[in-house]
C-alpha cells in the first residue's frame, strides 16, 4: 500500500499538478470571486465600479503561489485560481489610495488590489486589459440601430393588431375574399393553432407525435445546461462546485452536451420522411433543392432575426450589475460585428465571439438540411445508399482527425474557464462540436430512419412479431445515459486521457447516442410498447413543441442577464434547480409571445405558399404513388 501511495505522489509531482486540496489548504488561496456592493457603490454621486480579472504574481518565490499554480493545472475540474475575478468599488474600497491617481486605469486597479493581496497573502496582481468599469449616472447612448429595432418591433405589433381586427371584423363574414397572406398575422387564428391538439389529418404523420416530446425535452435540457453560466460567474462556494465532479447527478450536466444529437436525428428523420410523402404527389427534381432550402431558411429566420436584433441593441440597457458589461455588453458588441454570419447561417464556422454562441446548431442544421436535400433529390436507389454510407463514414472519421491532429478532447469538456466564455475559445468546441461536418452521423442516422419508417409503413410491417426484444428496447434509454456518462473519464484525477482513447470517444459517442434514440423513436412510431410511448405522445407536448424553437432562441438573453446582474451566492442543488427550472419557465413563457407575433405568421405564410403550389399541380397523384411504392423497396 505504501508503494502505491509513493507512486501516486511521484506521479503527481512529475506532472506538477495538485488534484485535491483539503478545505484548510484551499482556504489559504485568495477568493476566486469577490464583489463589493454594486448598488451601494453606484448610488453615490461619484461611484466608480470595475469588474477586474487579474493574474496573481510574486516578486519572490512563493510556496502559496506555487500551490495555486499546480492546483489550477487540473483545469478540467478546477477554476484557474491564478486568475481571480473581482468587482471593486474604487471610490469606497480604495479611496485613500487612489486620491492622487486617475480612476479606472490599470495602475489604480493594480495598486488597489496589491494593497489587500500583499497584506493577506504576500502576493501581487497584474491586471488584464479587459477590465470593465461603470460610473454613477452613465447616460444611455441611443444610435440608429436601436431606433431601427424599435421601429421593427412596433411594425410587427401593428401588423398583428391590424390583421387581428381584419380577421374579426371582415374575414369571418367574407371568408372567400380574405387576403391569404395577410390573414396569417391574426393573433386569434394563431392562438387557436397554437393550442389545437387534435390529431393530424395524415395518420402517418400522426404516428410521429413522439417527436414533439423529444424536441421539447431536449430543448428544456439544453436550457438547463446553459443555465449553469451564472453559477460559474459569481459562485461563492467555489470548493463545492469543484467537488461536484464527483457527483453523478452533476456529471449528467457536465456531459449532457451530447444531447444535441437528438436534434440532428429528428431533423434528418423529418426531412427524408416528408420528402417521400411529397414525392407521392409530384416529381422532385433539382429545382426542389433551392425551393425547399429557401423555405427552410424562411422557417428559421424571422424569430431568429428579432432575437438577434434585440441582442445587438437594447439588451445592453436591459439591466446592470457587477459583470454586466463583461457578460452582456461584450455579446452586444460581437453581434454588431458578426450579425451577417447569422443571417447566412455560417456562424458555426465563423468565430463570432460571444454573439449568441448557442445558435451554432441552427447553422449546422441548415447546412445538413441542404446536404440531405441533395442526397434525396439527386441520388436514387443504390447510389443513395452509397451516398448515405459514405457521408456517415466521413462524419465518423472527421472528428477523429480533428481530435488526433489538433490534440483535442474526445468530447466537449465543460471546464469552468470555458463555460465563462461560452466555449468560444475552446478548440474542441470550435473544431469538433459545432461544425456541420462533425455532426453528420446523427443526421444520417435520422435520414436513414426516415427511409426505413416510410418503407415499413408501406409494407404493412407488424412489430408485434418482435415483442420478445422488448427488454432490449427498454435498454436504449439506459444505454443512452451510459454513453452520456462515458465522458466522466475526462474529469478524473490524473493525467489527461490518452490521445487514442480521446479519438475513440470522438468516433463512437455521437453515433451511439444517435442510434439509441433512433431505436427509441422507431419503437414509438410502430407502437412497440405503451409506457414510454404513452408519455411521449401526451397531447400537451404538442403545444410546448410549437413554441420550443422560440424558447431555444430566447433563453440565452435570460441566463446572460442573470449572470451579468447577480450578486454572489452559495451554490447547492436546491439553487441549481431554482435557477435552471426558472430559466426554462421564463424562456417558454417569452416564447409564446415571440411565436404568436413572429414565428406563427411566417409558418402560416409557408403553408399558404404550399397550398397554392398544390392547387396548381397537374400531376397525376395515383400514377406517382404507384411509382414511389416500387421505388421504396430500393431506398435503403
Amino acid at each position: 500500500m505504501k508503494i502505491v501511495i509513493l507512486f501516486i505522489v511521484i506521479l503527481h509531482s512529475s506532472y506538477a499538478v495538485i488534484y485535491r486540496l483539503n478545505v484548510t489548504e484551499f482556504n489559504r488561496m485568495p477568493s476566486q470571486f469577490r464583489l463589493d456592493d454594486y448598488d451601494k457603490c453606484l448610488n453615490e454621486p461619484d461611484g466608480f465600479y470595475c469588474a477586474v480579472e487579474f493574474s496573481l504574481v510574486s516578486d519572490a518565490p512563493s510556496d502559496l503561489l506555487t500551490m495555486i499554480q499546480e492546483y489550477s493545472e487540473n483545469s478540467d475540474r478546477h477554476f484557474n485560481h491564478t486568475k481571480p475575478y473581482y468587482g471593486i468599488c474604487l471610490t469606497q474600497s480604495c479611496r485613500e489610495y487612489i486620491k492622487d491617481k486617475a480612476l479606472g486605469t490599470k495602475d489604480s486597479l493594480e495598486g488597489c488590489l496589491n494593497e489587500s493581496l500583499w497584506n493577506e497573502y504576500k502576493l501581487k496582481a497584474k491586471v488584464f486589459d479587459n477590465f470593465q468599469c461603470t460610473k454613477s449616472n452613465e447616460e444611455m447612448v441611443i444610435d440608429g440601430g436601436d431606433i431601427a429595432v424599435v421601429v421593427l418591433v412596433l411594425f410587427i405589433i401593428m401588423i398583428n393588431i391590424i390583421a387581428s381586427f381584419y380577421d374579426i371584423l371582415y374575414v369571418r363574414r367574407n371568408v372567400k375574399n380574405a387576403h391569404k397572406y395577410f390573414i396569417n398575422f391574426s393573433l386569434s387564428r394563431n392562438c387557436s393553432k397554437l393550442f389545437n391538439v387534435r390529431a393530424r389529418s395524415d395518420p402517418r404523420q400522426n404516428r410521429l407525435r413522439c417527436l414533439d416530446a423529444l424536441k421539447t425535452l431536449t430543448i428544456s435540457l439544453v436550457i438547463v445546461g446553459h443555465s449553469i453560466l451564472p453559477l460559474v460567474i459569481f459562485c461563492q462556494n467555489v470548493y463545492f462546485l469543484e467537488l461536484s465532479h464527483d457527483n453523478v447527478v452533476y456529471q449528467f450536466i457536465y456531459n449532457g452536451t451530447i444531447i444535441v444529437q437528438i436534434f440532428f436525428v429528428i431533423s434528418g428523420l423529418l426531412l427524408s420522411y416528408n420528402l417521400q410523402i411529397a414525392s407521392e404527389t409530384k416529381t422532385l427534381n433539382w429545382l426542389e433543392i433551392p425551393k425547399r432550402f429557401g423555405i427552410r431558411w424562411l422557417r428559421l429566420t424571422p424569430p431568429y432575426v428579432v432575437v438577434l436584433a434585440f441582442t445587438s441593441t437594447w439588451l445592453r440597457y436591459a439591466g446592470s450589475g457587477p459583470f454586466w458589461k463583461r457578460v452582456v455588453n461584450d455579446a452586444v458588441n460581437d453581434c454588431r460585428q458578426s450579425w451577417w454570419s447569422h443571417l447566412i447561417y455560417v456562424n458555426n464556422y465563423y468565430n463570432n465571439g460571444q454573439c449568441m454562441p448557442h445558435v451554432w446548431y441552427l447553422a449546422a442544421d441548415l447546412q445538413l438540411h441542404l446536404v440531405g436535400l441533395i442526397v434525396f433529390v439527386l441520388c436514387k436507389g443504390l447510389i443513395r445508399r452509397i451516398a448515405l454510407i459514405s457521408l456517415f463514414v466521413i462524419g465518423v472519421i472527421a472528428p477523429a482527425f480533428h481530435t488526433y491532429f489538433q490534440d483535442l478532447n474526445g468530447t466537449l469538456v465543460l471546464t469552468f474557464e470555458a463555460v465563462r466564455t461560452m466555449f468560444v475559445t475552446d478548440p474542441t468546441f470550435v473544431n469538433v462540436y459545432k461544425p456541420a461536418h462533425t455532426n453528420v452521423p446523427g443526421f444520417i442516422v435520422g435520414l436513414s430512419l426516415g427511409f426505413i419508417i416510410y418503407y415499413l409503413q408501406n409494407s404493412n410491417f407488424d412489430i408485434k412479431k418482435y415483442k420478445r426484444y422488448l427488454l432490449v428496447y427498454y435498454a436504449t434509454v439506459p444505454a443512452a445515459l451510459a454513453v452520456t456518462l462515458a465522458g466522466m473519464a475526462a474529469y478524473g484525477d490524473g493525467p489527461r486521457l490518452s490521445i487514442y482513447i480521446r479519438v475513440l470517444f470522438s468516433v463512437l459517442l455521437k453515433p451511439l447516442f444517435g442510434i439509441c434514440f433512433a431505436v427509441l423513436i422507431f419503437g414509438c412510431v410502430f407502437r412497440f410498447e405503451d409506457t414510454i410511448r404513452g408519455f411521449l405522445e401526451a397531447r400537451a407536448w404538442t403545444v410546448l413543441c410549437r413554441i420550443s424553437y422560440c424558447a431555444y432562441l430566447c433563453h440565452e438573453v435570460f441566463f446572460r442577464s442573470i449572470a451579468g446582474s447577480s450578486v454572489m451566492i452559495r451554490t447547492n442543488i436546491i439553487h441549481l434547480l431554482d435557477i435552471t427550472l426558472g430559466n426554462v419557465f421564463i424562456s417558454f413563457l417569452t416564447a409564446i409571445v415571440l411565436h404568436l407575433f413572429v414565428e406563427a405568421p411566417f409558418l402560416g405564410i409557408i403553408d399558404t405558399m404550399r397550398a397554392r403550389e398544390t392547387s396548381h399541380s397537374k400531376t397525376s397523384k395515383s400514377n406517382l404513388k404507384n411509382t414511389n411504392v416500387i421505388e421504396a423497396n430500393t431506398l435503403i
